[in-house]
């Protein structure tokens, strides 16, 4: 146990002594240093060169050409997934085209070798067989004075086809070389990537690195295997546990935490064995999350909580608000992202995870407005540029159904509905639709109600419309009155709204009949036009001036609107007279009128109304549909001078328009309601 002690102890002062040694390293094995921003390919040596630095491009030289120059500069979605570390990689291909000649690179390393010791390289390489390179790439890996050539070729390597493989490899530097050099060798059409270059110590690694769970690691005592015939390695927990190599490779700690170490030497004359120990740390959990699906547009918290002491490196850094934190927020900008996340711990111990983000756009929706009559129904629609989709409108009121693509609308009054359309992935887009009643509104107003023999009183014909027409640019009217009773005085422009001098308008007394026409280049919404109307002798109590609206811009009346119109015509009383053979009239207190029904519309069972008779008489009171048939007749009775009131049962009527009509011997009165359900 003594001589063990003091073999284990002087292992000990050994290398400690070497641990003082300045760690070789590539100034740019990881190829990050660069100015390049998007991927080059096919550079020269010149180009390449300049774009990079500590890394030399010295492809074979071909003759009457000069140096080949098919460099490449590559990172994520170029032709390969995602570089094997960091953002960027190189791809070296072969030119037999144009000779025996390859690619080849050298990277300076910050010291030069140390000739007769042991060095571990390390390094990835991507094979990229494909159309226009499908043969397997191979590579010379040596080491050299200067930039511009192979140097001693040390190592033969094969690039595996679509994926990255990590190249570990142990050489002894024969000279004081400043470079590792790789060069693709002469293979018809062939082309691969290569990343991540560096050194791993070789050294009896209880005293100097740090070790990590399920990474390689590699032990070397060179000073104490050199002089041994066999030596027999133990690593309780590791797998391999043991080795019979004098500088065993790829031992790997699955688990954390202190474990010993012993080597078992034969010399020529005794067997010894030497202990140690070495601590192997733990890795960090990287959690990028589940890949997922979002919206174009919309973000997502990525990662997980921060654990303390741990860094945290997001790749690329696009969309994210912070590369720097464990949970950023990602808002992709493209179709597909893939995020890449390195976790190192306070050890230095470090592990990747990636997600991916697919981004869907949101549903276009196309619409149209319309217009409709009071009480019409007609289908509404929705247009998506997406299959695969489920809508929905508000609000109900007036809709067939709210679930669908293209409800049918039955319209009452103006109205904005809103569709809502959702894809599967969950996106929607809300897009509006108005739909308005179509209304023009004509009527006659006179400036006296009543009048005596040789009296005058003027009269407006008025003429409105609202979600009809782009404009009234003409229109014909008639003004019925008993020419015995009624004379046209005269027309006054002072009346006239809303047009300029492009307009003309006539008003005629024809056979009973006022004649009433205008036309214009300037489209107008309003109209009010004046005429005076003189009175002759009384020969009864009152007399209807009647209004018919006969055309509008050119084309029916009836037609253009589908009767969602009001025309309305006055009243004008006669003063009582008395002289020779006329009789004497009185005028009563009460006038015939019809008044609204309230409420309109009607969502209740039950609605009313109120009318007067102002001369006794016979009284019709019935309610029509749209299309003018006799849906029930509310009252046929006589009736004296009076004011009334009359319910409506409306549970018995479906949804829809309806007029209400009065009607005595001398006139007639309608009302236009609407029922809701």
């Amino acid at each position: 146990m003594k001589i063990i002690s003091r073999i284990f102890i002087a292992a000990i002062i050994t290398l400690v002594q070497h641990s003082f040694i300045v760690a070789q390293t590539f100034i740019n094995g990881d190829f990050e240093k660069h100015t390049a921003t998007i991927c080059d390919y096919n550079l020269s040596d010149d180009s390449f060169n300049s774009k990079i630095s500590n890394v030399f491009a010295f492809g074979s030289k071909i003759p009457g050409i000069g140096f080949s120059g098919e460099m490449d500069y590559q990172t994520s979605g170029c032709y390969l997934p995602n570089a094997y570390h960091g953002n960027w990689c190189l791809g070296l291909a072969t030119t037999l085209p144009h000779g025996n000649s390859g690619d080849a690179v050298a990277i300076e390393l910050s010291s030069p070798l140390v000739i007769g010791k042991q060095y571990t390289v390390s390094f990835a390489v991507y094979g990229n067989y494909n159309d226009f390179s499908p043969a397997e790439a191979k590579f010379d890996i040596g080491e050299s004075f200067n930039n511009s050539d192979v140097g001693k070729v040390i190592n033969t390597i094969t690039a595996q086809n679509g994926k990255w493989s990590n190249i570990v490899f142990t050489f002894t530097a024969s000279q004081a070389s400043r470079f590792i050099t790789v060069r693709i060798l002469p293979v018809n059409d062939a082309w691969a990537q290569i990343d991540d270059f560096k050194f791993i110590s070789n050294k009896f690694q209880t005293f100097t690195d740090t070790l990590c769970t399920n990474e390689p690691f590699f032990f070397s005592m060179p000073e104490i295997v050199t002089v041994a015939l066999s030596c027999i390695w133990e690593f309780p927990g590791a797998t391999p546990a043991i080795s019979t190599e004098k500088d065993p490779k790829n031992i790997f700690y699955p688990s954390p935490g202190i474990y010993p170490v012993k080597l078992i030497r034969t010399l020529f004359s005794s067997i010894d064995t030497i202990h140690g120990e070495i601590t192997v740390y733990p890795v960090p959990v990287a959690q990028a999350g589940d890949d997922t699906v979002l919206c174009l547009g919309t973000s997502i918290s990525l990662g997980t909580a921060a654990v303390e002491g741990n860094t945290y490196s997001w790749t690329p850094a696009n969309g994210l608000n912070d590369p720097n934190i464990a949970n950023p927020v990602a808002t992709p900008a493209n179709v597909l992202t893939k995020y890449f996340v390195r976790v190192t711990n306070t050890f230095g111990c470090s592990s990747v995870d990636s997600i991916v983000i697919s981004t869907v756009k949101d549903p276009v929706i196309v619409t149209k407005d319309t217009s409709l009559c009071m009480g019409e129904s007609a289908e509404i629609r929705a247009f998506s540029d997406q299959a695969d989709v489920t809508y929905s409108w508000t609000p109900a009121d007036g809709l067939s159904q709210t679930d669908i693509q293209n409800p049918v609308v039955t319209a009452f009054k103006n109205r904005d509905y809103f569709v809502t359309v959702t894809n599967a992935t969950g996106c929607s887009a809300t897009k509006k639709i108005s739909v308005s009643v179509k209304t023009l509104n004509a009527n006659l107003q006179a400036e006296k109600e009543a009048l005596g023999p040789d009296e005058t009183t003027s009269v407006k014909f008025l003429l409105k419309q609202e979600n009809f027409l782009k404009g009234i640019t003409s229109f014909k009217a008639t003004v019925t009155y008993d020419m015995k009773v009624f004379q046209f005085t005269q027309q006054s422009q002072k009346f006239l709204k809303g047009t300029d001098n492009t307009w003309e308008i006539t008003a005629k007394q024809v056979n009973g009949e006022l004649l009433i026409a205008a036309h214009g280049q300037t489209p107008i919404t309003e109209v009010e036009l004046g005429f005076e109307l003189t009175a002759y002798l009384a020969k009864q109590l009152d007399d209807n001036i009647l209004l018919k609206l006969t055309e509008i811009n050119g084309g029916n009346f009836i037609e253009e609107s589908c009767d969602a119109f009001q025309i309305k015509g006055t009243k004008i009383l006669l003063k009582p007279v008395c002289a020779g053979d006329m009789r004497l009239v009185n005028i009563g207190e009460f006038q015939t009128q019809l008044q609204q029904v309230t409420p309109n519309p009607v969502s209740e069972e039950t609605a009313e109304f109120e009318y007067s008779v102002g001369v006794e008489g016979d009284i019709i009171i019935e309610i029509y549909n749209q299309r003018g048939e006799l849906l029930k007749t509310l009252l046929k009775a006589k009736q004296k001078p009076g004011i009334f009131k009359e319910r409506i049962d409306a549970k018995e009527l479906p949804a829809g328009a309806y007029l209400i009509k009065l009607s005595t011997l001398q006139l007639t009165k309608t009302k236009m309601f609407v029922i809701v359900r």
